[in-house]
Formats: C-alpha cells, structure tokens, sequence
C-alpha cells in the first residue's frame, strides 16, 4: 500500500470523509429498500475495507466483526479471481455470518490497473426458504431447517448482472418479489460507495486516501487501549443466563472472565456452556460483536467503528460451546439470544472492574411474531407473509450510575419504532394497547427504563399463525450496585375469555377472530440502592404511572397519598429512618 504522510487535520478530514461515504450509503439503503426491517428497523450495516480487507469505516458495531469476517472468507474463497467490477453474495452463518436471515454484498473498488478497496453492505432480508418464513424456527435443530445457505457467489461479473447466480438465490425466497427488491437496494447502495469514494480518491490522491485509512484504524485502536487503561490490572468475571433454548434445555450461561493486563484486554469465554440443539448459538463473528459493545461504552462517538477495535482483544473461544459452536448448529436467534447475553456477561464483568461503567447490557426479548397462511394453489397451504409483533414491544434500557434507563438499549435503538398504521394494513389485527408497564423498571437510585405491554386483537378473516419464543421470563436483567433487576417478559393469548401463558414456545397456533396476543417485554435493570433515590425524582415517578404507591413505599421508602398523589413527608421520614432523601 503506497500511503503518503499525513498531519493530524488532515487525517481527521479524511476520517470525516470516509464516514461521510457511509453515511450516504446507509441513507442510499434506507430509501430504496423494499422491507420495513431494513428502511424502519435498521437491520443493516455499510461498511468500507482498504485493500487488505480491513474495515476502515462501519455504521453499525453490531456487524462489525460479521463484515470484516464475511469479507476475508469471501475474498479467501475467491482468491485470484477478482475483478474491479465484481459484487458478491453470502450468508453464510459459519463463514464469516450470524444467521441466514443477514446477507453480505462485498464489491471491489478499482484504481487504474489495481483494487484499492471494497464496500460492503449487510442487510436482513425477508426470507431465504426454510421450514418457517422469515427463517426464525424456534423448534429447528440444524441449520438446514432454518433456510437455504449460500457460500459466497458473484451475482455481478465485470459489470454485469449474472443472472443465472442472482435468481438462484431469489428464487429460494417465498417473497422473491420483495427479496429482490432488497437485493436491488443494497446493489444501488454499492453503487453509491463506489461512486463517492472513486470521487474521493480523485479528490485527495489514492496515496493520502489509503494514508487515511490506515490514520483512522490506528485512531480506533489508540483510543480504546488508551480507555482500556482505565480497568485495574487483575481478573473480573461475569455471566448471564438464558432461561431456555426451545429443546427443553433450562438455564443456559454464557461466562465470561476479563483479564486485564499491559494495553490490551482478554476476554475468555472457555467456561461458556456447550452448544444448544437449538436456534441460540452464536458463530464467532456474532460472538466478538456482542462482546464488544460494553467495551464502546469507554468511549465516545468521535471514534470510528472500523477494525482499530478489535486490535486490543484477546478473545478466547471453546469450541462446541455456545459461543462457538460446530455446524451445522442452528443460530437463527442468535442476535438477540444468546448474543444478548454475551453483551450481559461482559458488562456484569466490566462492572466488577469498574463500577461506574455497570448497565451496558440488554434486557431479554421474546421473539413473537405471525405468518399468514392460506390455500391458494392444488390445496396445499401457503406461508405468504410475516409480521413482527415483538418489534411493538421495546425494551427498556438498564440504569447507569449517572442516570435512569430510558428507551431502548444503545444499538437497539439505531432504527425508528415500527408503525402501527403499517401492521394494521398488512394483517386482519389492531393494536388496542401499546404503554409502559407500571412497576417493571427496576428500582435504583436511578430507575430502569420501562417495560412496555402491546395487545393485539385479530378480526375476522385472520389467516395469522402465532409463533414464539419467550426469554427473560425466569432471568430478569440484573441490577448493579445495589439495584433491583427489571421486570420481567410475559406472552399470553387471550380467547372468549380464556389467557394461556405462554412460558416458551408457541407454534402454528391459529389467531381466529377476537384473539387477542398480550406481550409484555422487559424493564431495565436499576442501579444503586433505591432508598437513596430523591424523594422527589420517586413521587414524580407516581405520578407519570412509572412506579406503584405501593412500590415507593416498600422498595423506595417513599410514603404517597393514594387518593392525592402527594408526598407523606412524615411517612417517608419514617420508611427512610428520618433521612427523608
């Protein structure tokens, strides 16, 4: 790699310039896409590689190990045959990918004679075959059972469209119509990058673009081993456990030891429970991503997502565990479970080295969502769509020793909210409730953020089948130093008058006119003892429906009239031992 000197504003320009080039491209993909998952929820990432195969710029940390993995396994498989105007396709779980749902363009840019980098796109398409649509199998014991699984393919040669490659993977889709749609977007996305970076490049000079590059990797990586310093030398450990993997296994944890020593920090998840029969286990690349966003709390937004952050971890992995398991495993929920979790133990771990870092995790999150089904051909049923009921229902983020939990978790809330409108139009169902569930933040001196409850009532002519998965219902996210974990996730159907929980699974149920579906998603976990919470941060709670009369005086030791909603300044006095708060 030629690369010229460069001073430290000029290197930040280009850093800006090259984020700028993502920046483009995401909003490329939003636009154009033709599912919800990818223009609303932003289940997608773009990324940029020097001519190594290093990712330089990303706008999604959630996928950063995934890209960079995918690239090199794409790249190795295609050693020597690649060409400036090539675009290939994988989704490969154990090459590099998370689940067969996520598919990776990788395309070459060319400079003269040579490639000088690539451009990548990660995306959630809408379905990719498999025994259930939309591939989340919540009873699926191998990989093959969750969808059709494509090593990497050119579906572009010297510019143009192959079309045999390209429709062998639509075809596999039950919405090739939308698929292709999604697939048309992210091409167009690649497009973009090539088009700006090709005109930064003209711009400043190959040699001060590639210098640039290689500037904001080292940036990366300098400023976290310089946070990374922070963390006392020594040993931390942490877990997390997942109350089921949906093959009657219970209490499934993924452990995790931080050790601490020079600039660097290793991360050792030997002691991690074996893998699961079923769709929780997580490839390695998903396993890196989840486990490095506690370590993105250290720093702030001005660091680029790119390869610099992984240069200071040692990652230790069992094979045949959890998080690192041996095709042809399933890992179809893996994004949220185990990977949720992974996030967990290495917070719970960080937290022990340094308390005030505690509430970087997840709350759990139930996998809930429809299939309309219908007999439209021969008399054989059709799975025709999918509808995520569980996106309604957000999570609420833990507390941190700075402030109340509120929202989503971090990287969850990179997309808007759903649209109930949307829902509403797509199947025989209205949404009847959509609030925050009293009581289910967990106390703190500073509060998780809120659970929420979403109904769903079917109507008449509902061809819906309800499918599920519920965890966090036995784990609840844990509080730190002192403060009690979240509420926890409940699943129930209601029928003339009749609720079922649902406490794990639930598949091909009917949803008949006047069923109703009640999800309640958990609360963040609080942080700190909630008896030194301000009095009148606790009656300002009772007062927004946040937190019950009856939970201010017996967790926080605050007295509320029930009637008024006004502080008993006597009763609170004796709850908190005539400290008052």
């Amino acid at each position: 790699m030629a690369t010229a000197a460069l001073d430290v504003v000029t290197g930040s320009i280009l850093r800006a310039k090259l984020a700028s080039v993502i920046d483009e491209m995401a909003t490329t993909l939003m636009n154009t896409a033709h599912s919800s998952r990818i223009s609303t929820a932003r289940a997608f990432a773009c990324g940029m590689l020097d001519e190594d195969g290093q990712v330089v710029a990303l706008d999604n940390p959630l996928h950063l190990a995934s890209v960079a993995r995918t690239s090199a396994s794409v790249l190795d498989y295609y050693r020597f045959q690649v060409a400036a105007d090539d675009v290939f396709v994988t989704n490969d779980p154990y090459g590099g990918g998370s689940t067969v749902q996520y598919f990776t363009l990788l395309a070459p840019l060319g400079h003269g004679d040579d490639i000088v980098a690539y451009l990548a796109v990660q995306a959630h398409l809408s379905d990719i075959g498999g025994v259930v649509m939309g591939n989340y199998h919540p009873t699926a014991i191998e990989l093959w059972a969750e969808g059709a699984r494509f090593t990497p393919l050119k579906i572009v040669v010297d510019g143009k469209p192959r079309r045999d490659g390209f429709d062998t993977v639509v075809l596999n889709s039950r919405d090739p119509e939308g698929f292709r749609g999604d697939l048309d977007a992210m091409l167009a996305t690649i497009a973009v990058g090539r088009r700006r970076l090709a005109e930064l490049i003209d711009e400043h000079g190959l040699a001060s673009v590639q210098a640039g590059m290689a500037a904001a990797v080292d940036y990366a990586e300098r400023r976290l081993r310089g946070s990374l310093d922070r963390i006392p030398e020594g040993r931390f450990a942490g877990e997390a456990v997942l109350d089921h993997d949906g093959q009657g296994r219970s209490d499934l944890a993924v452990r995790v030891e931080l050790e601490r020593s020079g600039d660097g920090l290793r991360l050792d998840f030997a002691a991690t429970d074996d893998q699961s029969a079923g769709f929780v286990n997580s490839p390695t690349a998903n396993t890196i991503a989840y486990a490095l966003l506690p370590l993105l709390g250290l720093l702030d937004e001005s660091v680029p997502l790119n390869a610099g952050l992984l240069r200071p971890l040692e990652i230790v992995l069992r094979p045949g565990s959890l998080v690192d398991p041996a095709y042809p495993a399933p890992t179809g929920w893996c994004r949220e479970h185990v990977g949720f979790e992974i996030t967990e133990a290495v917070s719970q771990a960080l937290a022990r080295a340094l308390p005030e870092q505690a509430g970087l995790g997840f709350a759990s999150r139930a996998l809930v969502f429809t299939v309309t089904k219908d007999v439209l051909i021969g008399g054989v049923e059709e799975q025709l769509g999918v509808t995520d009921i569980g996106a309604l229902a957000q999570t609420g983020a833990p507390a941190t020793a700075f402030a109340d939990g509120w929202g989503q978790p971090g990287p969850s809330s990179f997309g808007l909210l759903p649209s109930i409108e949307e829902l509403e139009a797509e199947v025989a169902a209205s949404v009847v409730r959509l609030e925050y569930v009293t009581d289910s933040g967990g106390p703190g001196a500073h509060r998780g953020g809120l659970g929420t409850e979403t109904v769903v009532r079917f109507a008449a002519g509902s061809r819906e089948r309800l499918y599920a998965c519920v965890a966090g219902v036995e784990h609840a996210q844990p509080g730190n130093q002192g403060g009690h974990a979240g509420g926890p996730v409940s699943l129930a159907v209601l029928r003339d008058g009749e609720e079922v929980e649902i406490g794990t699974l639930m598949q091909d149920d009917p949803l008949r006119a006047g069923a109703e579906v009640r999800l309640r998603s958990a609360g963040g976990g609080g942080h700190g003892d909630p008896r030194e919470r301000p009095v009148e941060a606790v009656v300002d709670d009772v007062r927004h429906g946040y937190v019950s009369v009856e939970q201010a005086r017996g967790v926080y030791g605050v007295a509320v009239d029930a009637a008024t909603l006004a502080l008993d300044p006597t009763g609170t006095a004796a709850l908190r031992g005539g400290g008052g708060g």
